[in-house]
């Protein structure tokens, strides 16, 4: 059976009352998520923030979930909106700090986070941030979220080439920032 098929069981199961099918949806989508949200969320505490967040928005929209739509879809679809509403509102509270003549507060990592991060990790989420917004995206959906080219334009809302021009742009960019290290 196909990874989207028993996805669509696991959701029928879940609605049908079957708490446990919730629990392995979550488990199939975690690493692929989580690694997605690491690298767009600024911090590691805000990507588990967007992941809880995700999973209990889809949680309390069991019902209303489309049938006809792949779960891998949907929670990469509200778990990038979440993200996109974040930066939007985190960008206007710099933007109202500014105009009011204070200095906007940093993100920082925790200890614990920066410690797990190597050089070269770091010095490659340092590009990753450098890349354009579009670029970065679909890297990181494609590289971190694992998702096809079809899932990456859907989500985008652009066409399946365009997708992958953009991450093969942002690979490249990445490439020759990193000295050819990818």
């Amino acid at each position: 059976m196909r990874p989207e098929e028993q996805a669509r069981e696991l959701l029928a199961a879940w609605r049908a009352g079957n708490r446990a099918a919730f629990d392995r949806l979550m488990e199939r989508y975690e690493m692929r998520l989580m690694s997605y949200l690491i690298r767009i969320a600024d911090t590691r505490h805000e990507a588990e923030d967007l992941f809880q967040e995700s999973f209990l928005r889809i949680f309390r929209a069991r019902e209303s979930i489309p049938a006809d739509v792949p779960f891998d879809f949907y929670i990469f679809r509200v778990a990038r909106n979440l993200a996109v509403s974040g930066f939007r509102r985190k960008r206007a509270e710099r933007i109202g700090m500014e105009r009011r003549g204070l200095e906007a507060p940093r993100a920082e990592d925790p200890p614990a986070d920066a410690l797990e991060r190597s050089e070269a990790g770091s010095a490659a989420r340092e590009a990753l941030d450098t890349l354009p917004e579009p670029q970065r995206e679909a890297v990181s959906l494609k590289v971190w979220g694992e998702l096809s080219w079809r899932r990456i334009g859907e989500l985008l809302g652009v066409s399946e080439d365009t997708a992958a021009r953009r991450a093969a742009d942002g690979l490249r960019t990445l490439a020759a920032r990193l000295g050819g290290a990818l």
